[in-house]
């Protein structure tokens, strides 16, 4: 697995949750710029290898944390959408494609009351 260190530390022997399925697994080793090191921090690109975790219980997108502070998930947020320029009209219905960090998931927008624009 690889990814970037978005807060906090990773080391060895560390024992980690998987968001969103919740999968518990411990850290085999940690690789920064192709070499072995101990303890990688916030902002470390990092490749690491894991125990009691399989490559089909990953996915693109999922979050390693401390089992004691997981992640919070969600399947529907609302968000405000500021459109700098598009060629045709935006309505309920539309679909895009919405890009968050590793993430990329087909949206559609919908009318929430007093007719606010949502993204589902």
């Amino acid at each position: 697995m690889s990814g970037k260190i978005e807060a906090g530390y990773i080391k060895n022997g560390q024992k980690l949750l998987i968001m969103p399925n919740m999968h518990r697994c411990e850290v085999a080793s940690v690789s920064v710029d192709e070499d072995d090191v101990p303890v990688a921090k916030c902002g470390d690109n990092v490749r690491l290898r894991l125990k009691n975790c399989e490559e089909e219980d990953l996915s693109i997108g999922f979050v390693l944390c401390h089992p004691k502070a997981p992640v919070k998930t969600a399947r529907v947020f609302e968000a405000q959408l500021v459109i700098v320029e598009h060629k045709s009209i935006i309505t309920a219905g539309f679909r895009a494609v919405l890009h968050v960090h590793t993430a990329v998931e087909e949206v559609a927008l919908s009318v929430r009351k007093k007719k606010k624009l949502s993204i589902h």
